[in-house]
């Protein structure tokens, strides 16, 4: 029989990064969403926190400090300045998936940006609708497509799929990269879940739906 060690479970060892230059696109919410239906799917998942504002740190220890903490799925979690991201990445070997939660400000640290991005299996760029949203997402969806990094972006935050101005937007972005298959809407049971509890705790919330389809399609891009 061999040793314990042995006997571990080898970890997939999967990553993903959610990116976005600007502030308030829903990074934070979409990286718990994510972690939790990984831990839900009985995968051993890390959070690793870059946004000096700590936004997922609070989210997970709001999670953990929960009444309902002991049913609820957990994954770890870790915080770390941008440039000294090597200093954490040691430790992505010993999860099946590690979900990296980018900070907004960028600026002077993009090498770390491409050095990370090279790294991971899949890159998130979640944006709202708004051409402020556009002007900031696309010229990096570029410039992630030269360097042969996998990168979608994500439409977030949407409140009227049907508005003129909202196909447009996705048409904008189609032009210029990969849109996933579903559309995250503002749903009043995704802002009320917000203080260490997903949509995905909770099966009749109506955001639970749009973010599974996430979940299953990310699963399935990056094999797990």
């Amino acid at each position: 029989m061999g040793t314990v060690a042995a006997l571990a479970p080898r970890r997939l060892g999967r990553t993903i990064m959610i990116f976005a230059p600007k502030g308030g696109v829903g990074k934070t919410t979409i990286s718990a969403h994510i972690l939790v239906s990984a831990a839900k799917a009985g995968f051993k998942a890390l959070g690793i926190d870059f946004d000096p504002q700590q936004s997922l740190k609070l989210w997970t220890e709001a999670r953990e400090q929960h009444p309902m903490a002991p049913q609820l799925p957990m994954y770890d979690s870790a915080t770390a300045d941008l440039s000294e991201w090597l200093s954490v990445w040691d430790h992505v070997s010993d999860y099946d998936l590690t979900v990296v939660d980018m900070p907004p400000g960028i600026v002077g640290q993009e090498t770390s940006v491409f050095s990370i991005a090279g790294r991971v299996d899949y890159v998130l760029m979640p944006t709202q609708q708004g051409e402020l949203d556009l002007m900031h997402m696309i010229p990096w969806m570029g410039r992630f497509r030269e360097r042969g990094i996998n990168a979608v972006f994500v439409m977030n935050k949407v409140t009227a799929p049907h508005f003129t101005s909202f196909k447009q937007a996705k048409a904008k972005l189609v032009q210029y990269g990969m849109v996933v298959p579903i559309d995250l809407p503002m749903r009043e049971d995704i802002i009320q879940s917000g203080c260490g509890i997903t949509t995905s705790d909770h099966a009749k919330m109506r955001g639970n739906v749009e973010f599974e389809i996430l979940w299953n399609h990310v699963r399935r891009e990056i094999g797990l």
